[in-house]
């Protein structure tokens, strides 16, 4: 039968030589059907020490779930591939049939029967139109059964074997064996688990995933340090995202318990080890094993003269614990019956010949004969048992001893109802305690629920206030952007000369000369103020207008860039001019001009001016 041997491997170059290699290669495996996917930061010293013995040595991917993929797309869709772990010691079975056997004792498979044995496990799975096979994920002898379980049916990636599939790659990074029986049960194809075999291995030892996931980190939450395992960090994701994908496969996942524990630095933590658990719904049959008798005992190590054994009742594998349990039930229950029927023989037992007859005739029964048959009637007794006819047969028996056992009847009588209005006391109140537990949590609740609505009021009130902070801020933004735009623009006009009409206009519009009336012509002082080195561009234009009492928009917008000495006209002085220039002559802290007195006529001269 072909079928290929695939062994991912990381950092157990020893284990793997002297452990899973040496059972493949001692069983008659050839080497040339061994493929070893090495991690590839290791591929070249996994090369120099394997490729002596003849196998296969492939560059694979980094992580487990990432080799998997990487031996999935190596061979060819269809191929039959058997996935072994680097740490196998062989295999094991048990002597008992079905589990709970006490008296089941383990037995290492011989090594050499290996090839044989993995040949007849591929053809029950092709038997049973299986396209995945597995082996029990438990070596416990008592909990082994000489049983196949076929459909759903859960086994690990220590030793597993199934027919490549096609476009189909894994992608949790731990529990990816699970999330292959997933995939293969939800694409219609059903899966086998071989219930009476199991790896011997040291489970998650040194190397592997052990060398992969080193890291732990330490968390403070409320009053304590938590430490999670790396690994039961991703399990924990990968239960999560199997669940989310396979809703109608997996029944429920539980987590590891928290311990106490101390550690170097950090001290006492509440520590999460690793061992998450992913359930599957029962969607598989069992079927019996009877294959496990004769020549395949033999190969099994069982010895000879094993015969075929029916380990399968009632759909599921036969347990002797459950069997056990289940009897001791009966024989509570029995016990609970007698019990009742002492009570009832009680009270009949205080009731009147007469009382119990009509209770006959009522119920359609013979209504003669003595007491004893008149109550063994009633209690459902075609006789009455040997006491009964003892204690009432009235012509052996003495009134006076009637009488006594009559009161001792209605003192136990009175004890059995004391005892039954005491229980009926005690789960009255256990009912008021459920109901009272009941609606306190229903406050509660209602209390956390408020709670959470008035903690999103406030959130969305607070995202409504910083959108309109972002907003404000923004319209800000463009507003000096718009006033920049203007200023350069205004700083552009100018730079360029004034054109000649400018001159005449302002001739035509400047005051009488005083020449013409016999006065001095009177000259204005020139203002000379220090400026900042970056306006040096302000600093050249001033000249043109700083006689001229040049203030305006045009050194508002200046204002705002820089330009704090823009206004030294003679009109600074007035009203308008304090009140919107209380920075001007070189004064820090401009915040703009307001147009001063005579401003307007010079500046509607300047080119490009937007005043």
């Amino acid at each position: 039968m072909a079928w290929v041997v695939a062994i991912p491997s990381f950092d157990r170059l020893g284990s793997i030589k002297s452990r899973t290699l040496q059972v493949l290669l001692s069983s008659g495996i050839s080497a040339t059907r061994i493929y070893v996917f090495a991690d590839p930061t290791q591929y070249t010293q996994y090369l120099k020490d394997l490729q002596s013995l003849g196998i296969h040595v492939i560059k694979g991917e980094r992580g487990v779930c990432n080799q998997r993929n990487a031996i999935m797309r190596h061979f060819k869709p269809g191929d039959r591939i058997v996935e072994m772990d680097d740490d196998i010691k062989g295999l094991v079975t048990t002597t008992g049939a079905v589990r709970s056997d006490k008296s089941a004792k383990t037995v290492n498979v011989p090594n050499e029967n290996l090839e044989l044995i993995l040949d007849h496990l591929w053809e029950i799975a092709d038997r049973e139109k299986c396209q995945l096979w597995g082996l029990y994920p438990v070596s416990n002898p008592w909990m082994l059964s000489r049983t196949y379980a076929l459909g759903l049916a859960k086994s690990t990636a220590q030793l597993q074997g199934y027919y490549n599939p096609k476009d189909f790659h894994l992608t949790v990074p731990v529990m990816e064996d699970y999330e292959r029986i997933l995939h293969f049960y939800s694409q219609g194809n059903s899966c086998m688990r071989c219930d009476f075999l199991a790896v011997k291995t040291d489970n998650r030892g040194k190397g592997g995933l052990d060398s992969a996931l080193t890291e732990c980190h330490v968390q403070k939450e409320k009053d304590r340090k938590v430490m999670h395992h790396p690994r039961e960090v991703q399990e924990a994701a990968a239960v999560k995202e199997l669940q989310r994908r396979f809703p109608a496969s997996v029944a429920n996942v539980s987590g590891p318990k928290p311990v106490q524990k101390k550690v170097p630095v950090h001290g006492k933590v509440l520590y999460y080890p690793c061992g998450w658990r992913l359930m599957f719904k029962g969607r598989k049959r069992f079927i019996s094993a009877l294959d496990v008798s004769g020549r395949f005992a033999e190969l099994l190590g069982l010895g000879a003269g094993v015969e075929a054994t029916e380990a399968v009742a009632n759909g599921g594998v036969i347990d002797l614990r459950r069997e056990k349990d289940k009897e001791k039930k009966r024989e509570e229950a029995s016990e609970e019956s007698s019990s009742d029927s002492l009570v009832d023989e009680l009270i009949l037992r205080n009731l009147d010949t007469s009382d119990l007859k009509d209770l006959c005739r009522e119920a359609g029964l013979a209504a003669s004969g003595a007491r004893a048959q008149l109550i063994a009637r009633l209690l459902g007794s075609s006789e009455p048992r040997a006491e009964t006819w003892r204690r009432f047969e009235e012509d052996k028996e003495p009134k006076a001893s009637r009488r006594a056992e009559h009161e001792e009847s209605l003192e136990e009588l009175q004890r059995l109802e004391a005892i039954f209005a005491q229980a009926e006391l005690e789960e009255t109140q256990r009912r008021q305690v459920e109901a009272e537990a009941a609606r306190a949590a229903q406050e509660e609740e209602r209390r956390l629920k408020e709670l959470q609505e008035r903690q999103e009021e406030e959130r969305r009130a607070a995202s409504v206030a910083m959108r309109a902070l972002i907003q404000a801020e923004q319209a800000r933004e463009q507003q000096q952007r718009r006033l920049g735009h203007q200023a350069a623009q205004i700083l552009e006009s100018l730079r360029a000369p004034p054109p000649a009409a400018t001159a005449g206009a302002m001739k035509a519009v400047s005051a009488p000369s005083a020449a013409s009336e016999g006065l001095a012509q009177p000259t204005l002082p020139v203002v000379r103020v220090w400026q900042p080195r970056q306006n040096a561009a302000l600093r050249h234009l001033m000249p043109l207008h700083r006689t001229d009492a040049v203030a305006s928009l045009a050194w508002r917008a200046f204002c705002t860039f820089g330009g704090r000495s823009a206004c030294s006209c003679a009109g600074r002085a007035s009203r308008a001019g304090r009140a919107g220039c209380a920075g001007c002559a070189g004064r820090a802290g401009c915040v703009g001009c307001v147009a001063c007195a005579g401003c307007a006529s010079t500046l509607a001269q300047v080119p490009g001016n937007i005043a």
